[in-house]
């Protein structure tokens, strides 16, 4: 799969669920992809507190000549 995915695992490495560009918000585990066709989205995390205010990850930006397309 191309594109922009981030994956959310526990202390033991085992996968708890993620987000992509198809797939941009897994509301139970607080994670949430903005600026998905941007060529630079953003990842929303409410963990571990679970507070009101999300931190805010920046993805790489994409290299020179790839697709922002979905």
């Amino acid at each position: 799969m191309g594109g922009p995915q981030t994956v959310l695992k526990n202390k033991y490495g085992v996968v708890l669920g993620g987000v992509n560009h198809h797939h941009p918000e897994l509301a139970t585990l607080g994670l949430k992809m903005t600026d998905v066709l941007s060529g630079r989205p953003t990842l929303l995390d409410r963990r571990p507190t679970g507070g009101v205010t999300p931190r805010s990850t920046l993805f790489p930006k994409l290299p020179k000549g790839c697709s922002k397309s979905a």
